[in-house]
């Protein structure tokens, strides 16, 4: 699970020491984090974990940030697709 601190009045910051990756948003923005779980009897296990920032806390505008173990394929007609690399040197794909 992620670690979310107070930056300051204005700004909250979300840690994810296991994919090593940390976002910055408005302390007033809300946000869900979504946990990584083993596997059981009863699902799979979650390969992912981060957090769904909700914009000005409208549900339907979100930025998802997520860790992934293994691949993602969710391209489909009418998405268009970026690579980009952060200042810290991380790649990822822009949907």
């Amino acid at each position: 699970m992620g670690l979310t601190e107070k930056i300051d009045e204005a700004t909250n910051v979300y840690i994810n020491n296991r994919f090593e990756f940390r976002v910055e948003y408005p302390a007033e923005w809300n946000v869900k984090e979504e946990a990584f779980f083993e596997a059981s009897l009863e699902h799979n296990t979650s390969p992912d974990e981060g957090i769904t920032i909700y914009i000005n806390n409208e549900k339907d505008d979100t930025i998802y940030v997520f860790g992934q173990s293994g691949h993602i394929n969710i391209e489909s007609p009418g998405f268009l697709r970026e690579d980009f690399i952060t200042n810290s040197g991380l790649r990822g794909d822009l949907l």
